[in-house]
């Protein structure tokens, strides 16, 4: 639901609102447990079961204020903002082993909630400085923002350790002890829940100097003061060349900056599983602890303080206009992105761990249980770079009383970089490196280099129809245990369309779809089955893919304005 609005409250002052809210209700089927799974009691499931990942999510959007033409001479607008969106995540058809046969099947594993208010003021007003013939566009503005994150603990059975045993048996040599948590997606404990927020208050300052009929210059910067980074500066410095009336040329340069988000900084779970003792070949429970820099464990094994992101962003380009209702643009950029943050998952898992589990036990951060225990968190990673084109044109047919189609062509060629690596703060012994291969993969390989969009949206009386016709190249998924492994799913070629009707009293009314033929990924191969640590059941798509797994999706709309 959504609702836009603008009322004049005289002639200077007008009053505007808008807001959306958003219910959602998703079930994604996790991976299949069979009958002799380890993650199974047989005389629960039999025949195996398939854990359904739950989610119900609310999003609410609102934003209120009043905008004039005169604040002692300046236009003005000031409004508050006001955002926040809950989810709460279960498992259906499922079991927490360690309850024995009578545990429930259905749990609530988390709930998140992420919300953030804003209030600012922003200005604008022209001045004569009597330095060129046109004059100064100044526009300014200050800003205020408060965020809040919050996570709370699932129910106690969808964590619990109810301590049931599994019996000796073909699946068990021996009796084990059954894994705790519920099956099929990490859960969240007390421990590990917690309420998290922060205020940045900023102030930014743009100018614009029409320097010549042809030269027109602009600086803007912009100054954010955090309750829990301290200050950031950034800035940005555009140039426009108006060669002749159908050619401009364009550039620009830039710094940026991006605070850790609350979530990077404080989300935790706790996923388990079983690992082999190679020395006896016994099973042993595996703790995965996706954990905050500041849990104990993650402090241990070297996690810091996460630091912002900052960037140095390049453009260049030209504008064309050679006829009438035809525009081409075409821009050449390069960004480099400081301490970019990637999450690292240490494992004390096996001979490889050893070094891990060592240092936890050295500190007492798990017990000397004879279980395995490691930690995900994430840290200011590397350096990289992304380099490409980004193409754009756009032609307007008109056919007199047949309408008119607006022709579309957007092209994007890019290439992702990473120039440097930042090192470990603890040696973690061998089996653990800075970067792993499938992060390196998810950084330079998965998006594809050339994206290419062609579409035509044709326009007749009340209605409008889009045909949408979409290329992507070749995307990668890599895997730590080398190339041989990797997922890589082929060129595609997609069409989406939509045809909407829009009534005499406004209502508008659309119908549509996305990946109309229904065109899927490339399955893995066996040697990339077999490097996944549950069972593949077929058709397992790549998530590799850039257009999704899930092919067609069709839809109707209807959207009504006053």
């Amino acid at each position: 639901m959504a609702y836009n609005l603008e009322i004049p409250l005289n002639e200077k002052i007008q009053f505007y609102s808008y807001a959306t809210y958003t219910h959602r209700t998703s079930f994604v089927a996790a991976w299949y447990r069979p009958s002799n799974s380890q993650q199974n009691i047989m005389s629960v499931y039999p025949d195996g079961y398939l854990p359904t990942d739950t989610t119900e999510d609310n999003d609410f959007q609102f934003t209120s204020g009043l905008k004039g033409d005169d604040f002692f001479g300046w236009h003005w607008d000031g409004s508050v903002n006001y955002g926040t969106n809950d989810s709460s995540i279960g498992l259906q058809n499922t079991i927490n082993n360690s309850l024995g046969p009578d545990s429930p099947h259905n749990f609530h594993l988390q709930s998140l909630a992420n919300s953030e208010l804003t209030a600012d003021f922003d200005i604008r007003h022209s001045f004569r400085t009597g330095l060129f013939k046109n004059p100064l566009q100044v526009a300014a503005g200050i800003e205020y923002r408060y965020q809040q994150y919050e996570v709370d603990a699932g129910e106690h059975s969808a964590w619990a350790d109810g301590g049931y045993i599994n019996p000796a048996s073909y699946v068990f040599p021996n009796a084990t002890p059954a894994l705790p948590f519920a099956s099929g997606l990490g859960a969240t404990s007390p421990s590990q829940a917690g309420t998290h927020s922060r205020m940045n208050g900023a102030f930014y300052l743009d100018l614009t100097q029409k320097v010549t009929d042809k030269i027109t210059v602009a600086l803007s910067g912009r100054d954010e003061q955090y309750s829990d980074f301290g200050n950031a500066l950034s800035g940005k410095a555009s140039l426009r060349y108006q060669v002749t009336p159908w050619i401009a040329l364009r550039g620009s340069a830039s710094n940026g900056f991006h605070a850790p988000t609350l979530q990077q900084e404080y989300y935790q779970s706790t996923a388990l599983y079983y690992s082999i003792l190679p020395s006896t070949n016994q099973l042993v429970q595996s703790y995965t602890n996706y954990a905050s820099v500041t849990n104990a464990g993650a402090r241990a094994l070297g996690a810091t303080p996460l630091k912002p992101e900052t960037s140095h962003n390049f453009s260049a380009g030209f504008v064309l206009t050679p006829l009438k209702r035809l525009d081409i643009s075409l821009d050449a950029y390069r960004i480099d992105i400081f301490n970019q943050i990637v999450p690292i998952s240490v494992s004390g898992a096996g001979v490889s761990g050893a070094t891990v589990l060592n240092i936890l036990h050295q500190e007492g951060i798990v017990p000397n249980d004879g279980r395995y225990y490691g930690y995900t968190c994430e840290r200011n990673a590397a350096h990289t770079r992304a380099m490409g084109l980004d193409l754009q044109a756009h032609y307007l047919s008109s056919f007199g009383r047949a309408g008119s189609v607006l022709w579309t062509v957007m092209m994007n060629q890019q290439q992702h970089q990473i120039m440097r690596v930042n090192p470990l703060n603890v040696n973690l012994g061998s089996g653990v490196t800075a970067l792993y291969r499938s992060q390196i993969g998810n950084i330079t390989a998965i998006y594809p280099r050339n994206t290419l969009r062609l579409s035509g949206t044709w326009n007749i009386d009340n209605w409008s129809t889009t045909v949408r016709v979409s290329r992507y190249s070749k995307t990668q998924l890599w895997s730590d245990r080398g190339a041989a492994y990797d997922q890589t799913v082929a060129p595609a070629w997609l069409m989406d369309f939509d045809v909407s009707y829009t009534f005499p009293n406004r209502i508008r009314v659309s119908a549509g779809g996305n990946n109309v033929f229904n065109h899927r990924p490339q399955t893995l191969s066996k040697l990339a089955q077999g490097a996944q640590s549950l069972l593949q059941v077929n058709p397992n798509y790549s998530y590799a893919s850039a257009y999704g797994l899930d092919g067609s999706y069709f839809y109707g709309r209807v959207s009504y304005s006053w």
